[in-house]
């Protein structure tokens, strides 16, 4: 199964470095000097951190908080 496209709970380098590689052939960020790399361990230790997956949080691996526009 695609670690990349599962829906909460997916940890680890592998999934990490499999997301990376769908961005950057992507191109929707060149030459980002690895930021997405350095966050998802700043943040969660690449899913590993206990607080990774949380109740009521779907923050996951980057821990990005979801914002709603106003209507």
């Amino acid at each position: 199964m695609d670690g990349t496209r599962q829906s909460g709970g997916a940890a680890g380098s592998g999934v990490v470095d499999a997301v990376i590689r769908l961005i950057e052939a992507s191109c929707v960020f060149p030459d980002d000097k690895q930021f997405m790399r350095r966050l998802a361990y700043v943040e969660s230790n690449d899913g590993n951190s206990e607080n990774a997956y949380r109740t009521d949080y779907d923050g996951g691996i980057w821990q990005v908080d979801c914002s709603q526009a106003e209507n």
